[in-house]
Parts: structure tokens; C-alpha cells; sequence
């Protein structure tokens, strides 16, 4: 059975910065139907709206979207079914008003299976960290003060001790993506301490995000979108690529 994939992300600029390159890296040569759609708000927004609406179909939800028009047109003639896979991505925002751990992993337990509801990535603290990358080494250990993690600080401190092959999400190439995958996917083996042969689960994360937090009031950096190629494609992605 083919393939359809969605893919749905909390804004629309950088993310799909970023998704253009993943997909000229892995998708343009694969015979995987992606198609691409934006909530347009945070991932506490759309808590709220699931959640009180037990019925109610994050698809659909897309669909009727009045803010996101495009969405109509990248669902047309789509039924909910015809989708074998839906992926989200979402940013921490840990200093949103409507912040919360617990919530967060409501979300995440709900949304933990690509086949059924959807599976849920969250960036840590915001999808650029994608690029907050000084080296690969330095980034296992890399972390963030959560009063460092508001929109505009952590843009500037992200694109300021990135390297520059990552700063225009465009142009990350296809051994970028696998070296981001890589790092991305061991680093969430140590924070959680689990083997690195294992497909580390988003709630596990979050659970040692929430630990570091509490007792800290720290953040590892971590990356939604490089976990999504190990989840998607498989350890053999990145079985070819060390760290050590």
C-alpha cells in the first residue's frame, strides 16, 4: 500500500523553510504522497480545541480552518482515510501564557500513533533549534535557560551560535539532515536515558524536559523535525553516521 502522509505545522515561514529542504532531501525521489498543512497557532490553541471536542478530527479541524485557507486547497479531494500517516509539530512555548507540562502530555499521549490520530514532535524550545548547533559534539550537551527561551532571544541566540551551513533552512542538505537526525536521536537516548538502538518515544522526552525544568530551570535543545526522519525512515538511517 502506497503511502499518504500529513504533515502538520504550528506556522507557516520557518517551518516550511525547513520542510522544502527535508522534502528536496528525502521526499522528491520517494513515491510518498506528503501532503502539508499549517495550524497557524500554538500547540496549547489546539489542545484547546481538541480536547474539548473529543469527536473532533484534527483533519477536518484543518479543512475548515478560516485563518488557513491554503489548507483547503492542500486537502481537496482528501479523505480523512486516505491519510496512512500524520506527523504535528509543535514548539515548546514555555512561556505562553497557557504553558503547561500537564497538558502537553495529555496532548502527546493522545497524539502518539502516526496511524491513528497523528504523532506529535515538539521542538525544544522552538523549531530553530534545528540550527542551534555549534557542533556535533557540543550539541549532546547543549542547553537553555527558560528565560532565554522567548521567541526573539532564542532567534538570535540560535542563529548566533549556529553554524552557518544551518542557517538558511533551505539549504540544509541531505547529509545535514542525516547528521541533525543523528545527534538529535542520541541526544534524546542520553536525556532519557535510553539505548540508542531504540526509537525514543516524545513522551519520554518530555518527561526529562519536565525533570530539567523543575529542577533547573533548564532545557535541552532538541529538534522535532531530525527525530521525525529517525521515527519515519528507521535506525538505518543513521546507523551509517557516529558521534562518538
Amino acid at each position: 500500500m502506497s503511502r499518504h502522509v500529513l504533515l502538520i505545522f504550528e506556522g507557516e515561514k520557518t517551518e516550511l523553510n525547513y520542510y522544502q529542504s527535508l522534502k528536496k532531501a528525502f521526499f522528491d525521489q520517494d513515491e510518498t504522497a506528503v501532503c502539508v498543512c499549517v495550524f497557524g497557532n500554538d500547540v496549547y490553541e489546539l489542545s484547546e480545541e481538541l480536547l474539548e471536542d473529543p469527536d473532533l478530527d484534527v483533519v477536518e479541524l484543518l479543512r475548515e480552518s478560516k485563518t488557513q485557507p491554503k489548507n483547503q486547497e492542500a486537502l481537496a479531494g482528501i479523505s480523512r482515510h486516505k491519510f496512512t500517516e500524520i506527523y504535528l509539530f509543535f514548539d515548546l512555548e514555555y512561556n505562553d501564557d497557557k504553558f503547561s507540562f500537564e497538558t502537553l502530555e495529555t496532548f502527546i499521549n493522545l497524539y502518539s500513533d502516526e496511524t491513528d490520530l497523528g504523532y506529535a514532535f515538539i521542538n525544544y524550545p522552538m523549531v530553530e533549534a534545528t540550527r542551534h548547533v555549534k557542533t556535533p559534539e557540543s550539541f549532546l550537551s547543549s542547553q537553555i535557560g527558560v528565560s532565554s527561551c522567548r521567541g526573539k532571544i532564542y532567534k538570535r541566540l540560535s542563529a548566533e551560535e549556529g553554524t552557518k551551513e544551518l542557517s538558511d533552512a533551505r539549504k540544509i542538505t541531505h547529509s545535514d539532515w542525516i547528521q541533525l537526525a543523528c545527534i538529535n536521536h542520541k541526544k534524546a537516548c542520553l536525556i532519557t536515558n535510553e539505548e540508542h538502538e531504540t526509537l525514543t518515544s516524545q513522551l519520554s522526552i518530555l518527561l526529562s524536559q519536565k525533570r530539567k525544568v523543575q529542577t533547573s530551570e533548564i532545557i535541552f535543545i532538541l529538534a522535532g523535525l531530525p527525530l521525525f526522519l529517525v521515527h519515519h525512515f528507521g535506525l538505518s538511517l543513521i546507523n551509517s553516521l557516529s558521534t562518538e
